[in-house]
């Protein structure tokens, strides 16, 4: 079966779809790459048999023994949550719940209080997969290009958002397209804000745009690098001339302000809020955050777990990993450890 390239699934209904149904949620994952669709044995090279009841991969291979010229079974087996995102250190959670958990992360109605009534999870398994979720939306924000263009007009400022209660507050620096509203948000530390973000202005926006900013450039080191940049005064502008940036500063102050951050996490949140915003569909979230998933933790990659085996460490296996399609088959293979030179197994008559 070929990978899910689109679906949809609005919150409510992704709560109705998947809500104890462990054999949807596995298909699902296995569909948007979290969970592998079958399983070479890194000692025999043959497929390995999956066991439904158990969520294991076992290798029913039958060797013969050098010496004896007695058969054995091959005992490898593995886990099919081993170092994917059903992986977690406090507790065994099923499919169905890791979902979802990601529904209503994706959601503006995120908290953990209803996670922790609805769900059934503790705090460390919330902190746990928050964690881990994060790391999807980081690693996502990272491979995405600079906005802008020859000729494409951008409004940037800096904003400060207040934080419990105003008794702290924390700096950003945003920028947003006219037309395409496409944008970026990034955390200034007390040296950028107070002296000179403009470096940040060159990793985030492409030469040649065009650039309106109350922010000063007297040095003309943006129009040195190609920039066309007009410096203006956002509180003597009407909403019609700077609507786009003074837009997304509001939802960003909303967003900030749902979430009850206290500063710490902001890079976190402003990813969080970076990827649900880019998704213009509501209703991909979920097809699009777990395509994210299986990129960022590929199914028995050494990501979260370096050791896949008990014991020792001594020599290099490869664990193949076969995604079957309609047509043939494209095998994957991923470095991990084996804990034993020799293959484990048990007589067979």
């Amino acid at each position: 079966m070929d990978s899910c390239n689109s679906c949809e699934f609005g919150y409510y209904l992704g709560i109705v779809t998947f809500y104890e149904d462990d054999k949807k949620s596995i298909k699902f994952l296995r569909d948007h790459g979290v969970l592998p669709k079958c399983v070479k044995c890194p000692f025999c090279n043959k497929k390995c048999v999956y066991n439904e009841s158990l969520n294991i991969w076992r290798c029913r291979n039958i060797f013969l023994l050098p010496k004896s010229k007695k058969r054995r079974f091959c005992n490898f087996s593995i886990s099919d949550f081993k170092g994917t995102l059903l992986e977690t250190r406090s507790t065994s959670l099923p499919p169905w719940k890791i979902i979802q958990f990601c529904n209503h992360y994706l959601s503006q109605q995120w908290d953990h209080k209803t996670i922790k009534n609805c769900l059934g999870m503790t705090p460390c398994t919330i902190l746990e997969l928050q964690s881990l979720c994060s790391e999807v939306m980081q690693e996502w924000i990272s491979k995405q290009e600079p906005i802008g263009g020859y000729g494409v007009e951008i409004e940037i400022n800096k904003i400060v958002v207040p934080l419990n209660q105003g008794l702290s507050q924390i700096k950003l620096l945003s920028g947003v397209e006219r037309i395409s509203q496409q944008n970026f948000v990034v955390v200034l530390n007390e040296e950028e804000h107070q002296e000179n973000c403009l470096p940040l202005i060159q990793r985030y926006v492409k030469p040649g745009s065009v650039i309106y900013s109350e922010i000063l450039d007297e040095s003309g080191y943006l129009s040195s690098l190609g920039y066309v940049h007009i410096t203006v005064n956002y509180s003597e502008n009407n909403v019609t001339e700077l609507g786009s940036i003074k837009k997304l500063q509001r939802a960003i102050k909303i967003h900030i302000k749902r979430v009850e951050s206290t500063g710490k996490d902001m890079n976190h949140h402003i990813a969080r809020f970076k990827f649900i915003s880019s998704i213009k569909n509501k209703k991909e979230l979920l097809h699009q955050f777990f395509t994210e998933v299986g990129k960022c933790y590929p199914p028995f990659s050494n990501k979260r777990n370096r050791n896949f085996y008990q014991g020792n460490t001594d020599s290099d296996k490869q664990l193949t990993i076969c995604k079957e399609t309609n047509s043939d088959e494209e095998f994957i293979e991923f470095s991990q450890r084996d804990d034993d030179e020799e293959l484990a197994g048990t007589d067979s008559d």
